[in-house]
């Protein structure tokens, strides 16, 4: 009977290392003594299971997000903490000389401050924070004034006053330039 349950860890802990060897794609040589039931790994190699990072389970339900989108990329290493994708905004246009940030304060509780960062770029750029949130904005077209439109945002400065469009709703806020 102890002879049989020694065959049994030796098999799980086998399915274990296949398992380990598969998804770090990493060759190891194990080795099964089924009287001891212990694991030896030639030197060198690895079969440790990196730990996710934290920042990549913004629902803290212990899943990576891309799994819930089907977006996972075998390329990243989902072990170290999520890009912060406002830094890589700016990043894009760190060639390119600036102005800014300027810091926008709005008449409205629900979104109260933005944060702008014009780029000198063709066409111009305008980078609009609010929150843990960025938009790119490209310059467009205006009558008087400077605007900037993107999908889910648009910036038009006009004599002193700013009309900021945020997101889905793209509800306008009238907004004035913080000292």
């Amino acid at each position: 009977m102890r002879n049989l349950s020694h065959h049994r860890t030796a098999a799980v802990i086998t399915s274990l290392i296949t398992l380990l060897s598969a998804c770090s794609k990493e060759t190891t040589q194990t080795q099964i003594a089924p009287s001891s039931a212990s694991i030896s790994v030639a030197a060198g190699s690895s079969v440790a299971a990196k730990i996710m990072h934290p920042s990549w389970d913004a629902d803290q339900n212990g899943v990576n997000d891309c799994e819930n989108d089907g977006s996972c990329d075998h390329t990243v290493d989902y072990s170290q903490p999520r890009p912060d994708p406002v830094a890589a905004l700016h990043q894009r246009f760190a060639a390119n000389s600036k102005r800014g940030p300027f810091v926008f304060t709005c008449a409205s509780e629900a979104a109260p401050t933005f944060t702008a960062t014009f780029y000198a770029s063709e066409p111009g750029t305008l980078i609009l924070e609010h929150g843990k949130n960025a938009a790119e904005l490209q310059q467009a077209p205006a009558a008087s004034g400077s605007k900037y439109e993107g999908p889910d945002a648009s910036f038009w400065e006009h004599q002193g006053e700013v009309r900021i469009r945020w997101g889905t709703g793209l509800t306008e806020l009238t907004c004035k330039a913080t000292p």
